[in-house]
């Protein structure tokens, strides 16, 4: 409850939508499993992102498998900001479908695009609202 109300905190005050910061704390649960993955517990990485190459980012490094690491979760979620302004996301979707299909688009997961959407939308009704 509380990192879903950190990612909404960051996102709206970066200007993105109250609607687009709920479906980015849900899809955070999915990557984390609920905020229990091994990623989150060893790089306060929020979204399963790997260490970028090009953009501005907030990562110190990457771990053995390429994570990127970061020196709290608040800094996780403001390198997500960083990515979303780099690849052209905007600041308000319509729902979590519109989302997840812009990010399969931009090649944001690897994933089934129907088992991520259903893994989101399975996150959504725990993400506590700020």
């Amino acid at each position: 409850m509380e990192l879903d109300l950190l990612i909404q905190k960051i996102l709206i005050g970066n200007g993105y939508s109250p609607a687009m910061a709920r479906y980015f704390a849900a899809v955070s649960r999915h990557e984390t499993g609920n905020y229990d993955s091994e990623v989150l517990k060893r790089a306060n990485n929020l979204f399963g992102m790997k260490h970028p190459t090009i953009r501005k980012t907030t990562s110190n490094g990457k771990d053995q498998s390429g994570y990127a690491v970061y020196s709290s979760t608040a800094d996780s979620v403001r390198d997500l900001v960083f990515y979303l302004l780099a690849r052209e996301y905007p600041f308000d979707v319509d729902s979590a479908r519109d989302l997840v299909t812009l990010m399969k688009k931009k090649q944001y997961f690897e994933a089934d695009f129907s088992e991520y959407l259903n893994g989101v939308q399975r996150a959504l009704p725990k993400v506590a609202i700020l």
